[in-house]
């Protein structure tokens, strides 16, 4: 049997929406300001190893609030992107303060600069390869295999 999966996309909520948010009261949500964007980046951590990624998410209506349908459309460009060092150094310290040797952190870039949104200890990284061609299958193999984490 064919399975189809699906997602709930990040969504802007009305005044309407938020009189009725006792209506989800017996499941989770995070909630959260709208922040405004320039473009948006993921950030994968392999052990040491950094690739970030450019998500252009304003360059087309359907990713200005959330990307992932964009980009799986082909909608809105995805590209290896230069992470400042110190910015790095935060990523990279983020993910061992949790005792993690891998995470998926996304980040937005504004006026303000850089704005963490999440880290996920399971966020999905092949998409990032095939995209930017950065070599994460072999960080994810030295640190699996060579490191033996």
């Amino acid at each position: 049997k064919d399975c189809e999966f699906w997602q709930v996309p990040t969504t802007l909520l009305s005044v309407d929406n938020i009189e009725k948010i006792d209506i989800i009261h017996n499941s989770g949500g995070i909630f959260q300001e709208y922040i405004n964007k320039l473009y948006e980046v993921r950030v994968t951590v392999i052990g040491d190893d950094i690739f970030a990624t450019k998500i252009d998410s304003q360059s087309h209506q359907s990713g200005t609030i959330d990307w992932r349908t964009a980009v799986e459309e082909g909608l809105v460009s995805v590209e290896a992107y230069n992470l400042p060092t110190d910015i790095q150094n935060v990523c990279r310290k983020i993910v061992k303060s949790y005792g993690l040797n891998f995470g998926a952190i996304d980040l937005i870039y504004n006026d303000d600069g850089y704005i963490f949104l999440e880290l996920n200890c399971n966020g999905q990284w092949l998409w990032v390869e095939e995209l930017t061609n950065q070599p994460l299958t072999n960080s994810m193999i030295n640190l699996l295999v060579v490191e033996g984490i």
